[in-house]
């Protein structure tokens, strides 16, 4: 080998090892692809996002509670173990007149170190159903934070959707002004023959350049978009940014059938989570009227009492010794007078239970209202996209004939390339009907509550 070739062979290995060392960080630094039906993009959802988790966590409180109205309502045990030592002191004495004087006598001795182990019971006998009351107000509270869950749920589920097809909406504008470039590109290698050819002036090539511009910046604009979508959609379904994300769903173009407005009103009404919610606190609330109400009753309650100590305080003379006691009894405890302060209260609870009437009441009409919104809108985008089709069809004819007729001469280069952009718009127009069609019935299912596809 000639040091000429032994020059060219190093710097060939130099070459393939800097490519080699420029190709690892790329490779090392590879975005992630993550493949996404939208069932599959809900599911994520709803399993990572912080409202999901944050009203999970309140329905987790309402339900512990329950639990806590429940135990009350049950005996409670109590166990206690007390050590004390004692100051010294004399033994108490008394002193009676003997024969041949007084004398004292010891009452008792003093026991410096004392001992005792108590174990105490107590069960409510009669509470003027006021614990009752309360475990069925707590459990009504639980079902409405579930429904409340359930409302949110729904919610991320919707956004979810929104965000999944404005991916889709993007990306398809990207392709569709891409195309745009490539027949403005193809229409420039027109042009320029025809000059070439002296048919057309330079004049006519610069107006191809500026509509080429024109639509390499739409371009630009449209993948911006595009990028920020599939951010949006990563932020919601808890991706990594950066994450590409592959669409495994498209939008469908089949016939859905849509229920009279009628019917769906009253789905609604029966469906909506938040209806149901607002039902359940209102019980709740009634139920806690009934709660203060019953504080106009007496207590009864059962108690008993085991002691073993030493020395047992109940026996006397004390005795340094381990001795057992026990006690059982029935105690009653009646608030006869507080000044009007259990009638505030339960006014008070009445004036909420009424407050959220006023609320559901509100709210049904403004479920009525969005649901016709809703319908309505799924009526408009199903006609909008029909109109579509047949827009992207003329377009396409209209923009493949003036081609035609240019490179025979017979139209100008400014209404092919007119015609080039009216085909752009019929086909964004198309796209944009089709994700408001899955948008609006998206949003007619949330507004009734349920399924419809």
């Amino acid at each position: 080998m000639t040091s000429i070739h032994r020059i060219r062979f190093r710097k060939n290995v130099f070459l393939i090892a800097l490519a080699g060392m420029m190709t690892l960080p790329a490779l090392g630094y590879a975005q992630a692809v993550e493949a996404l039906s939208l069932q599959a993009a809900r599911t994520r959802s709803l399993a990572s996002h912080s409202e999901i988790l944050s009203v999970e966590q309140a329905v987790n409180a309402a339900r512990a509670g329950v639990r806590e109205a429940r135990a009350i309502r049950l005996p409670s045990v109590g166990l206690s173990a007390n050590y004390a030592r004692l100051s010294d002191i004399p033994d108490p004495t008394v002193s009676v007149p003997m024969p041949g004087g007084v004398q004292s006598i010891q009452i008792a001795p003093v026991i410096l170190d004392q001992y005792s182990v108590k174990a105490s019971a107590r069960a409510p006998l009669f509470t003027g159903f006021r614990l009752q009351n309360a475990e069925k107000a707590a459990s009504a509270f639980a079902s409405a934070a579930q429904h409340d869950f359930d409302a949110t749920r729904e919610d991320i589920s919707f956004a979810v959707e929104n965000a999944y097809w404005a991916v889709f909406g993007t990306r398809r504008a990207v392709e569709t002004i891409r195309e745009t470039v490539r027949l403005v590109e193809v229409h420039r290698a027109d042009v320029e023959r025809l000059r070439d050819a002296g048919l057309v002036t330079q004049n006519d090539v610069l107006g191809v350049d500026v509509r080429l511009s024109e639509a390499r910046l739409r371009l630009a604009i449209a993948e911006h978009r595009a990028e920020l979508a599939e951010a949006t959609l990563a932020d919601l379904t808890g991706l990594a940014p950066g994450t590409t994300i592959s669409l495994l769903d498209t939008p469908s173009v089949a016939t859905r059938v849509l229920p009279p407005v009628d019917t769906l009103h009253t789905a609604a009404l029966r469906q909506r989570p938040e209806i149901q919610a607002l039902d359940l606190r209102m019980e709740a609330l009634n139920l806690r009227a009934d709660v203060t109400r019953g504080e106009r009753y007496p207590t009864v309650a059962l108690g008993a009492e085991y002691a073993y100590a030493r020395p047992n305080q109940r026996i006397f003379p004390a005795k340094d010794r381990w001795d057992d006691t026990w006690m059982v009894g029935v105690g009653v405890e009646w608030t006869v007078w507080n000044w009007g302060a259990t009638s505030a209260r339960v006014g008070k609870a009445k004036a909420e239970a009424q407050r959220i009437a006023e609320q559901r009441r509100g709210m049904i009409d403004a479920i009525r209202l969005g649901v016709l919104n809703a319908y309505l809108g799924v009526v408009e985008v199903d006609r909008r996209l029909s109109l579509a089709d047949v827009t992207v069809t003329q377009a396409r004819d209209h923009e493949q004939g003036l081609r035609e007729r240019f490179r025979a001469g017979d139209a100008t280069s400014t209404q092919v390339l007119d015609a080039e952009v009216a085909l752009e718009q019929a086909k964004q127009t198309r796209i944009q009907a089709l994700v408001d069609s899955e948008i609006a019935w998206a949003r007619l299912e949330r507004a009734v509550g349920g399924r419809l596809r």
